[in-house]
C-alpha cells in the first residue's frame, strides 16, 4: 500500500473506484460552477456600471432640455415684446398681405420628469 501511493497509485476495489470517480466529478463540477459564479458576479458589476452610466447621461439630458426650453421662452418672450409688436403694427397699418398674418406662439410648458426608479434603493 505504502510503495503503491509512492509512486502516486490508488488500489481501489470497483465500489471505491465508482465512489472516487463520483467524488471527482462532484469536485470538477463546483469548480465550474465557482467559476461560473465569479463571471456572473463579474457581469453583473458591469451591467450595474453601465446602468449607472446611462442614468448619469439620462440626467444630463433632461438637463440640457429644461435649459433649452428655458432658452426657448426667453426667446420667444423677447420676440414677442420686442419685434412682433412692431411687425404687427405693419398688419394694423394694412401695409402687410393678409396671408402673411403673424400667429402669436405659445411657451413650451413641459418639464423633463426625473428618472427616479433607478436612484430609488
Amino acid at each position: 500500500m505504502n510503495w503503491a501511493q509512492s509512486i502516486k497509485v490508488i488500489l481501489s476495489t470497483p465500489t471505491t473506484l465508482i465512489a472516487l470517480l463520483r467524488s471527482v466529478s462532484y469536485g470538477w463540477r463546483q469548480e465550474v460552477l465557482a467559476k461560473n459564479a465569479k463571471a456572473i458576479s463579474d457581469l453583473g458589476q458591469e451591467m450595474h456600471k453601465r446602468i449607472y452610466d446611462m442614468n448619469e447621461h439620462f440626467s444630463r439630458v433632461g438637463k440640457n432640455l429644461s435649459a433649452t426650453v428655458e432658452a426657448y421662452n426667453q426667446t420667444l418672450g423677447t420676440l414677442e415684446r420686442r419685434v412682433l409688436v412692431s411687425a404687427r403694427k405693419f398688419e394694423q397699418l394694412e401695409a402687410a398681405k393678409p396671408s402673411t398674418k403673424i400667429e402669436q406662439k405659445e411657451p413650451i410648458e413641459k418639464l423633463t420628469k426625473k428618472l427616479s426608479s433607478l436612484t430609488q434603493t
